[in-house]
C-alpha cells in the first residue's frame, strides 16, 4: 500500500514534468498543419480577387525546447497594387512558442504564440518595425483560440506633413483553431492625426468595431457581420467636422457551382446619423441613413443574378445645400443584371486580371476591347441577358418611381464583326433592333409644379407623357428597332 502511495504522486509530478514536452509535439505537429490549413483557405479567399494572387505560408524552421520553441517563416504574394505591373513581396516573421499547460499570465492552456512580422522589406518610414505589429495566438486545450494583435503607435514626416497614429487593437475568438472563419472580435482604433505641410490637421477621433462571423473551415459558406461605435472626425480647430453614429455591415457567402473563380451572397452596408460641419457651409449637413447592398445569386447552376442597391434617408439641410425646390424624404436606386452565365463572369475575371497587371493600361485597355470584351459582349446576347433599373424617390411633394427592363432578344447570336458594325453604327435603329424591352414611370404633378416645369412638360412632351390625376405617366417599349413611349416612337438621329 505504501508503495502506491508513493508511486501515484511519482506519477503525477513525472505526467506533469513531461506535460510541456508532449505538448510541444503536438503544438509542433499542429502549427503544420495550420499552416497548410492557411495556404488552402488563402487561395480561395484570392481567387476572386485579380489584385492578389499566388499568396502562400511557408514554415522554415521550428526549433523545439522543453517549454518552448522559436519557428520562423514567411508570407509570400504577388499583388498589382498600383497598376504599373505585378510585383511579389515577402514579409518573414518570427513566432515564439510557449508550451503548456502553465502559459504564466495567460493561464493554462495548450500553447501560446507571439509573431512580429518583419517589414523591412518594404518602402515605409523607419519608425515601422518588427515591433509594430505583435500578434499572439492562444490555443486552448479543447482547441479553442484567441487570438490579438497590436499595432503600436506610428510617428513619422514625409516631405513636411506629419503623421500620429495612437495605435489599434485587435481580438477575436474562434471555438476551433482549424475554423477561423467562425469568431467573434472585436476592434479599439485609437486617434489618427494627419498634419499636412500647409492647412488644418485633420483628427480621427478613437473608435471601436465588433465582429462576428459563422461559416465553415473551408470558406464554402458563411455569414458576417460588423458594428461600429461613433465615428468623428475634424478639421483644425473650427473649420470643419464630419460624424457617424455607426456604422453596420453585414453578409453571407456560399460557393458558387461551377465555377471556384467566385462566390455568391450578399453584403449591406449602412452607415446611419451622418453629420458635417464647415465654415464654408450655413448650417450642418445631415444624413439620417445611407446604405448600400449588392447580391449576387446562382438559377438552376448556371446563370448569375446580379443586385445593387443604394438608398438614402434625406434630411431638409441636404435639399437646402442643394438649392432643391423639391423636399426628398428618401431616395432608392437599385440595378439588375440578369442571366450572367458562369463562362461570362469567368471571362469578364480574366478581362479585369488582364487591366490590373498590365503595365500601359491605354494599350491594355484597347486589346481587352477587341478580345476578351467582346467575347464578353457574344456571351451575353447570345444568353439574352437583360438589366432592370428601378428608382423610387418620396418627397413631400409627391413621389417618383421608374422600373423599367431592357434586354437582348432571344435566340440571337452576333460575330465580334457584327458587333463592331453596331457599336459604330450611326442609327440607334440597328442596336434597338436587337432588343427588347419595356417600363413604366410616373412622376407626381406637385413635384414638376414645385420645379416650374409643369408648363412646359404638357407642352413640348405631351406625346409622352398622361396626366393621370395629379400623376404624370409614361409607358415604354422597345420593340422593332423603336422606342415607343406612350405607344409614339421617339424621334433619335438616324430615322426611327
Amino acid at each position: 500500500m505504501k508503495k502506491l502511495l508513493i508511486a501515484v504522486p511519482l506519477i503525477a509530478i513525472v505526467g506533469g514534468a513531461a506535460a510541456p514536452f508532449v505538448i510541444g509535439s503536438k503544438v509542433e505537429s499542429a502549427a503544420k498543419q495550420y499552416i497548410e490549413l492557411g495556404n488552402q483557405q488563402m487561395e480561395k479567399a484570392l481567387a476572386a480577387n485579380p489584385q492578389l494572387s499566388e499568396a502562400k505560408f511557408e514554415l522554415d524552421s521550428y526549433e523545439k525546447g522543453y517549454l518552448n520553441a522559436k519557428a520562423t517563416g514567411k508570407v509570400t504574394f504577388t499583388a498589382n497594387l498600383n497598376l504599373n505591373g505585378a510585383k511579389t513581396y515577402t514579409i518573414p516573421f518570427t513566432s515564439d512558442v510557449k508550451h503548456g499547460p502553465y502559459l504564466g499570465d495567460a493561464g493554462f492552456g495548450a500553447s501560446s504564440i507571439v509573431t512580429r512580422p518583419d517589414l523591412s522589406g518594404f518602402d515605409l518610414p523607419e519608425s515601422i518595425n518588427e515591433d509594430t505589429i505583435i500578434m499572439s495566438t492562444i490555443i486552448g486545450f479543447a482547441g479553442d483560440m484567441k487570438n490579438n494583435a497590436v499595432i503600436a503607435p506610428i510617428s513619422f514626416e514625409n516631405d513636411g506633413a506629419n503623421l500620429d497614429f495612437a495605435g489599434a487593437v485587435i481580438n477575436s475568438v474562434s471555438p476551433d483553431a482549424k475554423n477561423r472563419s467562425t469568431f467573434t472580435g472585436d476592434a479599439a482604433i485609437q486617434q489618427l492625426k494627419i498634419t499636412p505641410s500647409n492647412g488644418e490637421a485633420f483628427v480621427l477621433k478613437p473608435f471601436t468595431i465588433d465582429m462576428e462571423g459563422k461559416g465553415e473551415a473551408d470558406l464554402s459558406s458563411g455569414t458576417y457581420s460588423v458594428s461600429s461605435s461613433a465615428i468623428e472626425g475634424v478639421i483644425g480647430d473650427d473649420e470643419g467636422s464630419f460624424s457617424l453614429q455607426k456604422m453596420d455591415a453585414k453578409g453571407t457567402y456560399k460557393d458558387a457551382e461551377g465555377t471556384d473563380v467566385f462566390s455568391v451572397g450578399s453584403a449591406e452596408v449602412s452607415f446611419s446619423d451622418i453629420e458635417i460641419k464647415s465654415e464654408n457651409l450655413p448650417e450642418a449637413i445631415k444624413l439620417p441613413k445611407l446604405s448600400f447592398s449588392s447580391a449576387v445569386e446562382q438559377n438552376s447552376g448556371t446563370d448569375f443574378d446580379i443586385h445593387a442597391k443604394y438608398s438614402a434617408t434625406l434630411d431638409p439641410s441636404l435639399m437646402q445645400m442643394m438649392r432643391s425646390p423639391v423636399d426628398v424624404q428618401t431616395a432608392e436606386i437599385g440595378i439588375k443584371l440578369k442571366g450572367f452565365s458562369i463562362e461570362v463572369m469567368e471571362q469578364y475575371q480574366a478581362l479585369i486580371e488582364q487591366l490590373v497587371e498590365a503595365g500601359d493600361q491605354g494599350q491594355a485597355a484597347a486589346e481587352a476591347i477587341q478580345g476578351k470584351a467582346l467575347g464578353i459582349a457574344q456571351l451575353l446576347v447570345k444568353n439574352a441577358s437583360s438589366a432592370n433599373l428601378e428608382i423610387h424617390a418620396k418627397s413631400t411633394e409627391g413621389d417618383l418611381d421608374a422600373d423599367v427592363d431592357v434586354g437582348f432578344k432571344p435566340g440571337l447570336e452576333l460575330s465580334e464583326t457584327e458587333l463592331m458594325g453596331l457599336m459604330g453604327a450611326p442609327d440607334p435603329s440597328r442596336l434597338l433592333a436587337i432588343l427588347v424591352g419595356r417600363g413604366d414611370v410616373s412622376l407626381a404633378k406637385g413635384i414638376t409644379d414645385k420645379a416650374g416645369v409643369t408648363p412646359m412638360i404638357q407642352m413640348m412632351a405631351a406625346d409622352f407623357v398622361t396626366l393621370d390625376g395629379e400623376t404624370f405617366k409614361s409607358d415604354v417599349k422597345i420593340t422593332d428597332g423603336k422606342l415607343l413611349i406612350n405607344g409614339n416612337p421617339l424621334p433619335m438621329m438616324g430615322g426611327m
